[in-house]
């Protein structure tokens, strides 16, 4: 019975560090999704409308 206690209580804590770290997990995955279009493109863009 203690060790299922143990296992509870690691698990519990696993658990909570990875829904601390989602949050900068996700933070850098949105970061690298291009936004926008860069100068080039839009100079392009904007000189055929």
């Amino acid at each position: 019975m203690q060790s299922v206690r143990r296992a509870l209580y690691v698990l519990i804590l696993i658990v909570c560090l990875a829904g601390l770290a989602l949050p900068a997990f996700t933070q850098q995955v949105i970061a690298t999704i291009p936004v926008g279009c860069n100068a080039q493109q839009c100079s392009t863009q904007s000189g055929n409308q």
